[in-house]
Order: C-alpha cells, then sequence, then structure tokens
C-alpha cells in the first residue's frame, strides 16, 4: 500500500494539523506502509527527506495568501508519485484543487479538520471546488463526533463520515517527562504555584486576550508558550491591566521543557473564542500529565475532548468572568484539581492513544482499496 498524505504544511512549522499528520506518516511508516507527505515549504526550495517507509517532500512556496499557501507544483506531484490512495487534510484549497487536477482517478480519504471559518468569500469561490472533491471521496474523517454533526459543509455527506479523534503517543510524553530538561521546567513551575500553563500559537481565535482579562481576578501565575502576531499587542494589554508581574511569555521552547512545564502546572486553559480550534490537542497532551483542563464550550470536537465536571471545566467562549471562576474553582481545591486530572489521564488512555488512531485510520484505507 502506497499512501500519499496531502497537507497545507509539516513540521517544523507548528500547529495541532501539522502535528498530527506528522504522528500519522510516521506511525503509517513503523506499520509497513509505503508512506510520502506532499507539503509545502516554508520556503522557495524544495525539500525531499527519506527516511525507511517515509519520503517527505516539502514542494517550494511562492507565497501566502489569507492563509492558503500559494505553491503551483503540487498538481504536478500529486500526478508524478503515483500513490494508491491520497489522503487530504483540510483546510487546505490547493489540496482539493490539485486532486481534481491530476489524482482524481485514485481512491480519497479526507480528514475534515476544520470548517473554512475566517475567509468568508474565499470558502463561497472555493464552495464548488469542495462539493465536487467530497462527493468523489471515498470517506470523510472527521476528529469528534460534534464537529462531524454540526459542520454545515458535512450535513450532505454525513454518510462518508466517520469520527475518528486525534490521538497522542502517551508513552513518548511520559517518557519526555522523565527528562533532565522536564524536571527541570517542572521544578521552576512548582516555584512559581499555584500556575495557569496556555500553550498554543498567538493569534485572536485562541483567546489569549480573554485569559489576561480573566487573569485580573485570579491570584496565580500564567506561563505562555507559543508565538504569534499578537505576542506584543498581548505583552501591552498586560500590562495595562495590571497583571504583567504575574504573565510569563516564554515563547517557543522545546518539547522536553514543554513537557515538564505540563507536569509542573496547576492547570492548563485554552480559551479559544472561534470554531477555528477544531480539536485542541494540546488539551491531550496536558490530560496525559493529569492536569485539569478549563476549555470552552465551542460547536467543535474541543468540549468533547474535556469533559465538563469531569476532566476539567467548559465555559462560555469569550467570557472572562466565566474563564476566572472556573480557574480560581480549581486552583482553590487542590483534591478537585487533582481527580479531574487523574480522569483525564484516564480518558486520554481509552479514548486517544496514538496507536489506536492510525489503527483505525488503516482500517479506513483497506476499506476504500
Amino acid at each position: 500500500m502506497r499512501v500519499l498524505l496531502l497537507t497545507k504544511a509539516y513540521p517544523p512549522w507548528v500547529g495541532g494539523v501539522e502535528c498530527h499528520v506528522q504522528q500519522l506518516a510516521e506511525g503509517l511508516a513503523s506499520k509497513g506502509v509505503d508512506t510520502v507527505v506532499l507539503a509545502c515549504s516554508p520556503s522557495r526550495q524544495l525539500e525531499r527527506i527519506c527516511k525507511g517507509n517515509l519520503e517527505v517532500i516539502l514542494v517550494p512556496r511562492l507565497g501566502t495568501v489569507r492563509s492558503v499557501p500559494l505553491s503551483p507544483s503540487v498538481p504536478s506531484w500529486l500526478s508524478r508519485l503515483k500513490p494508491d490512495l491520497v489522503h487530504i487534510h483540510h483546510p487546505y484549497p490547493l489540496g482539493f484543487v490539485s486532486y481534481i487536477l491530476a489524482g482524481r482517478s485514485k481512491p480519497l480519504v479526507v480528514t475534515w479538520h476544520s470548517d473554512i471559518v475566517r475567509q468568508k468569500v474565499l470558502k463561497v469561490i472555493f464552495r464548488p471546488v469542495q462539493n465536487a472533491v467530497l462527493r468523489r471521496s471515498n470517506a470523510i474523517i472527521v476528529t469528534s463526533e460534534p464537529l462531524m454533526k454540526q459542520s454545515p459543509d458535512l450535513r450532505k455527506y454525513q454518510t462518508k463520515c466517520l469520527p475518528i479523534p486525534l490521538g497522542v503517543d502517551v508513552g513518548r510524553l511520559d517518557s519526555l517527562r522523565a527528562t533532565a530538561a522536564a524536571r527541570g521546567s517542572q521544578a521552576a513551575m512548582l516555584q512559581h504555584s499555584p500556575s495557569i500553563l496556555f500553550v498554543g500559537r498567538l493569534v485572536r481565535y485562541k483567546g489569549l486576550e480573554v485569559l489576561l482579562r480573566a487573569m485580573v481576578g485570579i491570584q496565580a501565575n500564567l506561563f505562555v508558550v507559543g508565538e504569534g502576531i499578537l505576542r506584543g499587542s498581548s505583552q501591552r494589554l498586560a500590562s495595562e491591566l495590571g497583571v504583567a508581574d504575574r504573565v510569563i511569555f516564554l515563547g517557543k521552547v522545546p518539547e522536553e521543557t514543554l513537557a515538564g512545564l505540563y507536569a509542573g502546572c496547576s492547570v492548563f486553559v485554552l480559551p479559544s473564542v472561534s470554531n477555528n480550534e477544531a480539536f485542541g490537542l494540546v488539551q491531550l497532551e496536558a490530560m496525559a500529565a493529569s492536569k485539569p483542563v478549563v476549555s470552552t464550550n465551542l460547536p467543535t470536537g474541543v468540549p468533547y475532548v474535556n469533559r465538563d465536571e469531569v476532566t476539567g471545566y467548559v465555559v462560555p467562549p469569550d467570557n472572562p468572568e466565566a474563564l476566572m471562576s472556573a480557574l480560581n474553582r480549581l486552583l482553590a481545591t487542590p483534591s478537585l484539581a487533582l481527580r479531574m486530572g487523574q480522569s483525564g489521564r484516564s480518558r486520554v488512555e481509552q479514548e486517544f492513544r496514538l496507536e489506536l488512531m492510525i489503527e483505525r485510520t488503516l482500517e479506513v484505507y483497506r476499506r476504500c482499496l
């Protein structure tokens, strides 16, 4: 079986979809599947990386328009590589167009990570292509049942949809937490207890501004991991709100350091405010470290991952007061935080193991072929 994963970007580009595709690609290759990843390079240079059964091809990117990479050579590469099955990770308009131009005779699986949310004009223009590809698809993997049921774009294709949640490598995360670097960052975090951890790109839909406003009523330290265009304005807002002395911007950190931060924090928070947050993979990483999560009640997979009053709290989006109340409840009651964190770890082991996600995806491939 030769499978081609078609995706917008690939690590070291940072993002939940990119991380998922890397884990899937490496997992498939480890099971003997001939796997090719075709993605856009962050530069104008072609890169090809081969490791065993896995080949990663990063084609030149001429630029980016409204978050859409411009890599005109993707269709020709797709035609040239001759896979047995194409697996597109959406939202990725260029991937859909490329399949129509070059790969339409091949069996097709689509993973629907999210609707197109921000680019409303692009979505209208792109809809005929999107529907043409979804009609041709053999299966549509959706990362959660709520997203499958509530996406207006998938309404006509429910019979093709299969919910397969994203997964995390629990064993690897446990190993990372045992490293010297992780123990060091965990110890540093514990010195600033009680502490709240935020991990994500500093862009509007992640809700960092809402979290900073909530911090006015929280006596704890907030650690912010990630980079993005809103870093400067977020730091200024923290100063204006009088919480800058309790908000530590760490930028991008090594994965061992991040593992220690998960282990050392009191509570993890994902305050996202729009449907761009379709799943929230970082929730799983925190839950794997036995930490309670506070997230928002979006019509996506976010509240499916974090069960309200079981593994943490789910609050209305864009609501600093509700966010503050939930965080304070966990910070004030360590026994409650411990119990919810343990429930989160159990939920990850039962429902969100990486091995389970890979096996479920392989079964979809076998059915399509």
